[in-house]
């Protein structure tokens, strides 16, 4: 019996249509095959047990800066994720080059498993659609992998943003008052009956069957409460974000910098904008029509060179909040702001970002690329 039929065997499971795809640029073993193997690990990671006992947000972390074409990954980014593929795969080399090249092409495909709301929740979806096109800045940084991770991300963003914010009706779901079993209410029967002898044991018996149904019923209560609750605050949360962003967006002021949008410079409105907004986005979900809400803002097509900008932001205000030493380059803009407030940041982010601080970006592109960037940073402890 071959290594594969043997790998092939132990997998429950037929690997998806585009995994062989997703790993073309990687260079196999040509001694064994190696895919079902590969489709082990990721089928255990991230379709039967969707992390469940994990920080997934470290997870997310980690996968997006090892699968970033032009990122300086370091290599304890890919440290858990080889150490999976070693379990299920004893002959895996985890020191060579193509172990480690393999291993960031198995990174972006996790992350388009992770994508995929047929496996996970669709809030999650959302999320790392969202935190993908922040690692990407704008597309000028793509990602391992033979199929187009960005694109996919950007479609799956798309579709989401809109879907999750549709009303939906508020089904109450009928918490009833206790209801027993007709057997139980005999027995019920039996013990508050006068004429009726019934001995210690019966009693005892009666008893922990009544206090287990009660129990039992009681959780189930206390259960649907709790989703009734959930679901009427994500109502809530849609129609006061709308209201939010109407008002923001209506307005054109700068809460932070106290002045009306039209005496602010063109970097200002940028940055101002993605806060505001990030802000006011109270589901996992970023806005829709963001060009549209930066146009209504009169935030203008105007090209903006990055170095600039990060020189002319850095000390606003409204990002003093941030917890800079969780930021990393699947942030670009915010990872550039932490290393100017060390000092020197030209040379070291260009080096792990494998970009150059003097490319231009559209401004209205840009405001929509730091507000990503926001939400991917308050978006990672709700994972």
């Amino acid at each position: 019996m071959t290594d594969s039929t043997i790998a092939q065997n132990q997998i429950d499971s037929k690997p998806f249509d585009d995994f062989s795809d997703w790993l073309v640029p990687t260079i196999v073993g040509t001694t064994r095959e190696e895919y079902p193997f590969r489709w082990k690990t990721m089928e255990r990671l991230f379709i039967t047990s969707c992390l469940e006992d994990e920080q997934l947000g470290i997870w997310l972390s980690n996968l997006i800066t090892a699968s970033v074409e032009t990122s300086n990954a370091p290599p304890d980014v890919l440290i858990r994720l080889r150490a999976e593929i070693k379990a299920d795969d004893p002959m895996y080399s985890n020191s060579s080059d193509k172990g480690v090249e393999e291993a960031r092409n198995l990174a972006s495909y996790g992350l388009r498993l992770i994508l995929d709301d047929e496996i996970w929740q669709t809030e999650i979806c959302s999320v790392v659609a969202t935190k993908i096109l922040a690692a990407s800045f704008d597309g000028m940084r793509t990602f391992k992998g033979g199929v187009d991770l960005y694109t996919l991300a950007k479609d799956t963003n798309h579709r989401l943003v809109r879907s999750l914010r549709d009303k939906k009706c508020v089904s109450v779901s009928k918490l009833s008052l206790l209801e027993f079993s007709k057997s139980l209410e005999e027995n019920i029967s039996r013990l508050t009956d006068e004429n009726e002898a019934v001995d210690t044991d019966d009693i005892k018996d009666i008893s922990l069957i009544l206090v287990k149904s009660v129990k039992s019923q009681i959780n189930k209560i206390n259960e649907l409460s709790a989703a009734l609750s959930s679901n009427v605050q994500k109502e809530n949360n849609k129609t006061a974000e709308e209201l939010e962003v109407l008002w923001f967006v209506t307005t054109a002021w700068s809460e932070i910098l106290e002045k009306p949008y039209s005496d602010l410079s063109t970097t200002q409105k940028v940055v101002d904008f993605a806060v505001s907004l990030s802000n006011r986005t109270y589901i996992q979900a970023e806005l829709p029509s963001l060009q549209a809400l930066a146009h209504k803002l009169e935030i203008t097509n105007e090209i903006v060179t990055f170095e600039d900008f990060v020189e002319e932001t850095v000390s606003y205000e409204g990002l003093n909040k941030l917890d800079f030493d969780e930021i990393n380059t699947s942030t670009p803009y915010l990872f550039a702001l932490k290393l100017k407030r060390i000092g020197a940041w030209k040379k070291k982010w260009e080096q792990d970002t494998g970009l150059s601080t003097k490319i231009d970006i559209n401004a209205q592109n840009l405001a929509v690329q730091v507000y990503r960037e926001l939400l991917s940073v308050n978006w990672d402890d709700s994972l």
